[in-house]
């Protein structure tokens, strides 16, 4: 028989696709852009550096510096993305892990259904970096 594939279903992990559109979410929640306006923004500073995709970290790091965040590597301090969450209630931010960023803004994690799923997996990761909004 025929079998059917639907693009944005896995059926190994029986979890939705990946999207890859972390970045795109995470500026749109943390700027109060419409998801489009975005995705076309990314777009433009990619065909302008030169990149094939919009969701690279330069990319990102130029959108919101231009709108007053500072990121702030974390590597070197080996804190887990809960303990961060935990001791940072107040603010806007942005929380980067293992391939993976999301917008964390007063204690409330902002996140797409498929990562929602298993938090536990992804909460007990390293801070690879943030971007704290400090005001434009």
């Amino acid at each position: 028989g025929i079998k059917l594939r639907h693009n944005n279903f896995d059926y190994k992990t029986k979890l939705p696709k990946r999207r890859m559109d972390c970045s795109t979410r995470t500026i749109s929640r943390l700027l109060n852009m419409s998801y489009d306006d975005v995705l076309k923004l990314q777009f433009k500073i990619a065909y302008d550096y030169g990149m094939l995709h919009p969701n690279y970290d330069d990319i990102t790091r130029d959108i919101l510096i231009s709108h007053g965040y500072k990121r702030i590597p974390m590597v070197t301090t080996h804190q887990s993305i809960a303990q961060f969450m935990y001791e940072h209630k107040e603010g806007r931010y942005a929380i980067a892990g293992a391939k993976h960023i999301f917008a964390y803004i007063n204690g409330v994690w902002y996140d797409d259904n498929q990562n929602l799923i298993a938090p536990d997996l992804y909460i007990v990761q390293k801070v690879a970096y943030v971007y704290e909004y400090c005001g434009e």
